[in-house]
């Protein structure tokens, strides 16, 4: 039997898949016979992703930022708790931000208007509208 070569059953790259093996660059010569344009195409494909991962950089610095300072706002917020507990005022302050903490400022709640029924009602003994209670029918077991 024969090797595998070219215009033999294995076909003419010797077995192998060429999409598997080929640089990049074989492919865009394929494709662009024009090795001026393959290169300026790739130059800015390289441009566009180094911009891209510039911008990406930039809002993970910015994002860092924030996270720290949200973490001294929360360490100094603990400092702050315990100072409060051991003057004896405390851990932290029942009051939200943006309540008014006079009794003053607020406002009476409205009485809730008594959604029951009155004491005069039974449902057993019917009403106006015409139904009136009635028992469900004696009989056997339901089954067949």
């Amino acid at each position: 039997m024969d090797a595998p070569g070219p215009g033999n059953e294995a076909g003419a790259d010797g077995g192998h898949d060429i999409t598997n093996e080929t640089p990049a660059f074989v492919w865009e010569y394929l494709y662009f016979p024009d090795p001026d344009l393959a290169q300026r195409r790739f130059e800015a494909m390289e441009k566009s992703r180094k911009a891209l991962q510039e911008q990406l950089d930039r809002q993970a610095e910015v994002y860092t930022e924030k996270q720290k300072e949200i973490e001294e706002k929360k360490r100094q917020l603990k400092i702050q708790d315990w100072d409060n507990h051991l003057q004896g005022k405390g851990y932290r302050s029942k009051v939200k931000p943006g309540q008014p903490t006079d009794m003053e400022n607020q406002q009476p709640k409205p009485k809730k208007k008594n959604v029951y029924r009155t004491s005069d009602y039974n449902p057993l003994m019917g009403s106006s509208s015409g139904t009136t209670f009635r028992p469900p029918r004696r009989g056997g077991a339901g089954g067949g």
